[in-house]
């Protein structure tokens, strides 16, 4: 598990708002306190869509970033900030770094893989973490996770805990 503070916070929002960076990702859980709160789960409703449109969804569970975050850019936007959020993203097997690294491949499909991003006091931090459903002596959990995560995270951080 890494920690990371996030010292550029209107480029990292930027990145996770408006860009593609964290798109692939799978929204497992958001919070949003403003003027009222908002929580979300990302857990797909399959009975909202036809069966064609199930059919083409394939058999996954959540509902990605890409399709979650317009939401979540309305609940924010404007000319104050946010009293608090968390959004709780999960990094998918299919997701491209997946494809560019067998090691992180091997452990988003053996494990959970996660980026936990907290915004709160005016300060940003993401933690990495990692779960498995099968206890093994000896084993890091999201160990090539946390390295990935650090290259990802680090253009925006200049602390790593």
């Amino acid at each position: 598990m890494q920690l990371f503070e996030i010292q550029d916070i209107k480029s990292f929002t930027t990145e996770l708002f408006v860009r593609d960076m964290f798109d692939e990702f799978e929204l497992c859980e958001a919070d949003f306190v403003t003027f009222a709160s908002f929580h979300m789960d990302g857990k797909i409703q399959s009975d909202y869509y036809d069966t064609a449109e199930r059919e083409s969804m394939g058999s996954r569970d959540r509902a990605s970033w890409k399709e979650m975050k317009p939401f979540c850019l309305s609940l924010i936007r404007g000319k104050r900030l946010p009293l608090y959020f968390k959004i709780v993203l999960r990094l998918p097997g299919r997701h491209p770094l997946c494809a560019e690294n067998g090691a992180l491949e091997h452990e988003a499909s053996s494990q959970n893989l996660y980026l936990n991003i907290r915004y709160s006091d005016k300060t940003l931090t993401c933690t990495t973490g990692a779960s498995s459903a099968v206890f093994e002596p000896g084993f890091k959990p999201g160990a090539e996770w946390d390295l990935q995560a650090r290259t990802l995270i680090r253009p925006f951080s200049s602390d790593v805990r």
